[in-house]
Order: C-alpha cells, then structure tokens, then sequence
C-alpha cells in the first residue's frame, strides 16, 4: 500500500510535490512495509561501498536496458526485474543516485513507461544523504518474490524519438540539457569526461540551451519552484516541450522538473539524444566553427607485443569469473589500491580529468626499465580507484618499452563492457592513455 507524501513545507509549492521525499522523511521511514528504496547510481560499485538501509541496486546498464535491442527492457522483464527486488505493483518506491540523482531520475522515467503508481525521488540524492552523515549500510536485503505483474510498457506520452523531434522542429519546443561546449559543438562531452565518438558536434536545430544542472542548487536539491519557473519561463502553457541531452540520462532530470515540480504537460524525453542524432545521416544540426577531430598517427599503431606478466595476470583473475563476480573483483582492487608514499603529496600530481571522478597521477620514469606508478582516488569513487590499482598492480615497476606496447583498449579482455558502461570503460583507456604520454615525453 502507497505510504502517504512527505508533508514538508519545502514540497509543498511544487505542482505534484508527491513525487519528491526529503531526507527526514525518509530516515523517519525506514523499514516501513509497503516502501521500497532503491539506489541507481553512474559509478555502479557505490552501492557496495555503503547505502541506506534497506535499498536495492537498479544497475541502469544491465537492469533497464536490453543490449540485444539497444532499447529499454519490456513487460516482462520489468516484472521479472521488479519480482527479483522484491517490489509490488503498490508499493511506494524511493529512488536516489549520486551526481544530484541524474540516473535515479533516468530510472524513474524507466519505472514511469510502466506505470509504476507510486514513484518517487529522494531529494538532493545519495550525496546530500553522506552529506548529513545520516546511516549507511554494507548489508543487502534479503528480498521476496512480489509476483509483480506483466505491464506492457507506454512509450507514447513521454517518449520521443528520432521521427517525432523532426516532424516538431520549429513548431514545439526544444531543450538541450548538455553543457553550453555541447550545445554549440566545441565538445561531444562533458568537459570532466573523455570525449565520445560521436560523428558531429553541435544541437538541434532550434533547441534552446539550459544545461539541467541550472535546476539544482549547490546541495543537489531542486531549486524553488519560483526559481525554476524563471529559468523555464519562455515555455508556454500549451507547450509539447521535448528535452534531449546525449544518452537520454540528464534530460530525464529535466523532463521530471518540468513534468512533476512545474506541471508541464506532454513533457517527453529524447532518449536516443545526440548519440543517435548526431551519428544518423542527413539529421540536421547547428554547430560551431569546423573542428579537427582526428587523432593523428601513433608510432605504435599496429604494434602488437604481450602485455607485462602482471597485468596478463590482473586480465587472468577477470576471465576466470562471471556476472557480478568481476564487479566483485574490481572492487577488491579498489580496496587494494596502494597508498601514497610519504614523500609524494596529492597536490603535487597529475590530475586525470577524462575520469569522471577525481583521480590524480604521477609517474616516475627516471629509470626507463623501472617506471614507477602511483595513483590516488577517492575512497567515495570505487570504480575510478579499481580501475587505478588495476593498473598500478599490472605496470609499475614494468619497462617503459613494455608500457608503451599495452594496447589502449587492453579493457576489453576484462569482460567487464555488459557490466559498466563504455563511457566508465574508456576512463581507465585515458588514464592508460595518459601514462604512455608521460613516458614519450620523458624517454623522448
């Protein structure tokens, strides 16, 4: 049974303030029958490192999406999906995720095309929750099958597609939620992140750039209503407003601002965005200056030699384990990452900014057959640390000539590209990528 809405006064002025629960209100429930807590994050090992008591893992790369179809899961998945996280038709789900609840927003839109009654958000998300340094836990429930039902899923009223942006443009309104180097093509990705491979850079014609970060506020939780109104003021009442960013994540946080806290109707969200606009033939697009995207020629394009014993061995231990076991493994190397030796501090490394959480770098190659690797990331980002220690276990102390003959996309034979996403997976390709450029400049 749906439990009753946060009453707090700072919900109340939203159009359907029923959608959204504030910590306090939800450390109160705790526990309580018919609630379920869900945790959907970017960095898919936070859950494991620490979660609120009580919530299930919603993976948005390996439980939403059928990469068979490269489209959502249908009914029965859904169902099945539900059963296994012990979730019924009437229970009222609380959704929360890291970076201000991008990819809680994004699962709650995926729980919205069925028609999930109750669907909810917590506000300000998993890093307001350690903020207030209110409970976490280790352990994972233990769940019961629900017998969840079969629901066929309804694209229609907040989905679009490719089709459905061409025949409005310049009839309905448009949002590019990306970055302003986005929108005018200057980047294919965030500024933080590696750059994606994209064909064209730039925005739909006729959209309108405000990047969905604009609608939070420096704690991660929705602005005012009176704020947001403002920043989405030029909307008309009858407006059939379409938001679009580049897989479907960030414009699913506007489309649930505009749809749940202003009460926009016929909200809908292009998930295929810029990954599918940009790379399909004759969709027009409004870019920027011409910009040379073409990595040139590397002396080691071709080069094929064996990879350092220990690293060989780091690819050994992921091949001999399946499923959720490498996601295991990865974090065990988080857990192993070594620490810093005293006479090198954080402040005087490289930072790394293609990882999309912090990560700093130092590499030492004054004795070309014993380079030295020290890496140091954040307990808080698990996945960015395992991918570091995998590297600091499988290259330092190796020769610069050995290092610089490991393929970039070594990752692959990992096994771990149906368990985090391409994006995730390139970052450890940067930080590779990296060090071999540090060792070109020092062994000239």
């Amino acid at each position: 049974m749906a439990l009753p809405p946060d009453p707090s006064p700072t919900l109340s002025n939203y159009a359907h303030p029923e959608r959204l629960v504030t910590a306090d209100w939800l450390s109160a429930h705790l526990g309580t029958p018919g609630l379920v807590i869900v945790e959907s994050d970017e960095d898919v090992l936070l859950y494991d490192v620490g979660h609120i008591p009580g919530a299930v893992k919603v993976d948005w790369h390996t439980d939403l999406n059928d990469p068979r179809v490269r489209d959502y899961i249908d009914g029965a998945q859904f169902a099945e999906l539900m059963d296994r996280k012990g979730i019924a038709r009437d229970d009222t789900v609380v959704i929360y995720g890291d970076k201000s609840n991008w990819w809680a927003a994004y699962a709650l839109w995926v729980f919205t095309l069925f028609g999930h009654p109750d669907v909810r958000l917590l506000n300000g998300g998993r890093d307001l929750w350690l903020a207030e340094r209110r409970e976490t836990t280790l352990d994972v429930p233990t769940k019961t099958s629900t017998g969840y039902p079969v629901v066929t899923r309804n694209d229609e009223p907040i989905r679009a597609f490719k089709d459905d942006v061409l025949g409005i443009l310049g009839s309905q309104p448009l949002i590019d939620v990306r970055s302003p180097d986005e929108y005018t093509g200057k980047r294919t990705h965030m500024p933080e992140y590696p750059e994606e491979g994209v064909l064209r850079g730039g925005h739909i014609p006729t959209a309108r750039s405000i990047p969905w970060a604009k609608a939070v506020d420096e704690s991660g939780r929705f602005r005012s209503r009176e704020e947001l109104e403002e920043l989405y003021g030029f909307l008309e009442p009858d407006d059939k407003t379409v938001v679009y960013c580049r897989i479907g994540e960030r414009s699913s946080h506007t489309w649930f601002v505009l749809t749940h806290l202003l009460g926009k109707p016929g909200v809908r969200n292009y998930d295929g965005s810029w990954t599918e606009w940009g790379n399909t033939v004759r969709t027009p697009i409004v870019a920027g200056p011409n910009r040379d995207r073409h990595r040139g020629p590397s002396p080691f394009d071709g080069f094929v030699m064996s990879m350092p014993a220990p690293l060989a061995e780091v690819v050994s231990d992921f091949a001999e384990v399946e499923g959720q076991d490498k996601l295991k493994l990865l974090l065990e190397f988080a857990d192993e990452l070594p620490d810093l030796p005293p006479e090198l501090e954080e402040r005087a490394m490289e930072p790394v900014p293609e990882c999309q959480t912090p990560l700093f770098l130092h590499v030492d190659a004054s004795d070309p057959n014993r380079v030295r690797l020290h890496f140091s990331a954040p307990a808080e980002s698990p996945t960015t640390r395992g991918f570091a220690s995998i590297l600091a276990t499988g290259l330092d102390e190796q020769p610069a000539a050995e290092i610089l003959a490991v393929p970039e996309d070594f990752y692959d034979d990992l096994g771990l590209a149906a368990l985090i996403s391409p994006l995730r997976l390139r970052g450890l390709s940067a930080m590779l990528a990296r060090i071999k450029r540090r060792l070109r400049e020092s062994t000239g």
